[in-house]
């Protein structure tokens, strides 16, 4: 018994002896995780930087990019809107939902030819995105897909306004002036418009007259658009100074007056026809050329092609309106307060909606010249009557429409006066720029 339990002691010692020498060993070979390792081992994984998180939304937007295409199109004459979007490729169903999102904020049946369409795609499968109409150099209506509707919308562009100041001399032309400063026809229509109860500008005008003008210029992403007001204005005639202030008196457009108040419109134009030359003055003795004998010309015959528009000179009311023998087609208007009369003879033909009883304004189109009854060639013959008497048109001093009112003659001083100055400086500006650059070229000169 005792030698069995002494040989278990001993098998026990020699175990432990193993086990010890197995840790003395092998343990410092053995690769165990520090603190430190299972620490980091339990940290998240690291985030994206804010660069690498833009690179990657940019690479997704150009992906994007990469999948939309549009597609011009232009909706012809006696076609609509209808027809090109079909043509187009777009469903008919997909049409009539766009036509009715548009309604709102306009109405595509008013669409006129011409009018630029672009249509987006998205995709491979090319699905339709949205559409946008150029309405205008401002206006866009855009109509987009949200889901399974359509949005419609009106982008407007800014119009910036800016004053700018302009001025010439005439040598051949008052037109020939304006295109040798940069203008167009539009603006210097405009001019001539504001003094035309002052001149006549296709006869009275002569080599060395001036002009000059502030004049507002509308602007579109910084391209020209379009001609505004002209604020300002002068027009030299030899010894004769014409200014022109506008003011907003009665109108919301205002009206144009002299730097006194006076009104700058007459109560009638200088000529009825816009385009024309004197081809025979009131005389109380002339030869009629188909008559052949000599009898009084009691009015003022104007030289212009056949179909020339004729327009009224002057607010008022038509008494006759027929043909009449040797006068031919003719209209007779009777003007304001009854002391003023005007007729218009030899007329091709009368415009329309032009009758009897029928009220006019000043510088509407009441007929055409033409060569009815005894003419020798088409021309319009134009009397003038005050007080039922026959009147030289050419002689006579025409009334003028009403002044600025005296409650406003304070204000519009004011505006006047700060008006001119400013014309006056741009005139300054605008000779030194001149002589700045004559003395350039000088410069230029001399060095060759």
């Amino acid at each position: 018994m005792i030698t069995i339990h002494k040989k278990i002691k001993t098998i026990f010692l020699l175990i432990s002896f193993i086990t010890i020498f197995l840790l003395i060993v092998l343990i410092p070979n053995a690769q165990f995780p520090s603190l430190k390792d299972i620490k980091e081992s339990h940290q998240p994984a690291s985030l994206p930087s804010k660069d690498e998180s833009f690179k990657e939304l940019a690479h997704e937007e150009k992906n994007v990019k990469q999948l939309q295409f549009s597609e011009e199109y232009r909706i012809k004459k006696n076609s609509s809107v209808y027809e090109t979007l079909r043509k187009a490729g777009i469903a008919r169903q997909d049409i009539h939902q766009i036509i009715l999102a548009s309604k709102s904020v306009y109405d595509l049946s008013k669409v006129k030819s011409g009018i630029k369409i672009q249509i987006d795609h998205l995709g491979a499968e090319k699905t339709l995105d949205s559409l946008h109409f150029i309405l205008s150099i401002t206006d866009t209506l855009w109509i987009r897909k949200n889901h399974h509707s359509w949005i419609a919308s009106i982008e407007t562009k800014p119009v910036i306004v800016k004053v700018l100041g302009f001025q010439g001399k005439i040598q051949s032309s008052l037109w020939q002036s304006a295109i040798d400063q940069g203008i167009d026809a539009q603006a210097i229509f405009i001019l001539s418009e504001i003094f035309a109860w002052q001149i006549d500008f296709e006869r009275e005008i002569r080599p060395g007259d001036s002009w000059r003008m502030l004049i507002e210029r509308t602007y579109v992403d910084d391209q020209p658009y379009n001609w505004g007001n002209i604020l300002v204005a002068e027009y030299v005639r030899g010894e004769d100074v014409y200014k022109a202030v506008k003011y907003p008196q009665d109108s919301v457009h205002g009206d144009y007056y002299t730097p006194e108040g006076e009104s700058m419109k007459g109560k009638f134009l200088k000529s009825p026809l816009r385009y024309s030359r004197i081809s025979s003055r009131f005389q109380l003795k002339r030869f009629h050329p188909i008559l052949g004998i000599n009898r009084p010309h009691l009015g003022v015959d104007y030289a212009a092609p056949r179909g020339t528009p004729v327009r009224a000179v002057g607010d008022g009311v038509i008494t006759i309106r027929q043909r009449r023998g040797g006068n031919g087609k003719m209209i007779k208007i009777r003007h304001s307060n009854s002391i003023y009369e005007t007729a218009y003879k030899h007329l091709h033909n009368f415009a329309k909606n032009i009758r009897r009883g029928s009220k006019v304004t000043q510088g509407q189109i009441i007929g055409y010249v033409g060569s009815t009854g005894l003419a020798t060639g088409p021309h319009l013959h134009f009397e003038f009557y005050q007080n039922g008497r026959y009147t030289d048109p050419l002689g006579i001093k025409f009334p003028r429409e009403a002044p600025v009112a005296p409650a406003n003659l304070g204000h519009f001083k004011l505006i006047a006066e700060d008006m001119i100055q400013r014309l006056n400086q741009n005139n300054q500006v605008r000779a030194k720029n001149l002589d700045l650059a004559a003395e350039k070229q000088g410069d230029l000169n001399n060095k060759r």
